[in-house]
């Protein structure tokens, strides 16, 4: 009999015992929002090969019914076997997620704001330099070439961040406030 720890305990002490037969299994999300309520399981399980005295691995995908779209790629979920079939290829349906894969909060979204927003202004920045530093010179050879295109660089990366800077502050000092409207 299988069994997992119950993560409704905070002490963690009791068991919850998967249902035998394969009507309750624990597995893995594999994809999920292809379609709505609907997520892929991966349950990996060991049997016993007796020609080569040891056990072997394998897997089988599920999709699986999650009612609430809760369920991201990544999660570890428990799915028990409906009475009646949901559809035609989903039987199973998820009991409880077991380990919640880490989700993007709104701090790391903002990061990749800005991440997106310094790599706009470093393109914008490096096609200035180009055009203004770089044509305007002559190398003698293309190691000074190389040089001069990676000091570009380094200076549009330093232009890029100072104008991010300044428009997060513009966008920080002149966003509306509750009392102005």
């Amino acid at each position: 009999m299988s069994f997992i720890w119950n993560l409704l305990d905070p002490t963690r002490k009791k068991i919850a015992p998967l249902a035998k037969s394969g009507r309750e299994f624990l597995g893995t999300v594999i994809s999920h929002g292809l379609t709505d309520k609907t997520v892929k399981v991966r349950v990996s399980f060991q049997h016993w090969n007796f020609k080569f005295a040891r056990y072997l691995s394998r897997n089988s995908n599920f999709l699986v019914h999650d009612s609430e779209n809760f369920c991201r790629t990544g999660d570890k979920v428990v799915i028990r076997l409906a009475i009646k079939k949901i559809s035609k290829r989903k039987a199973y349906y998820v009991r409880n997620v077991f380990k919640a894969y880490p989700r993007q909060t709104f701090y790391e979204s903002i990061n990749k704001e800005k991440r997106e927003l310094f790599e706009v202004e470093y393109r914008k920045a490096l096609a200035h330099y180009y055009t203004t530093e770089l044509r305007t010179r002559s190398f003698d050879t293309k190691m000074l070439e190389l040089e001069a295109k990676k000091g570009l660089r380094e200076k549009a990366k330093l232009r890029a961040s100072e104008n991010v800077k300044r428009i997060l502050t513009c966008l920080l000092y002149t966003s509306p406030s509750p009392r102005d409207s």
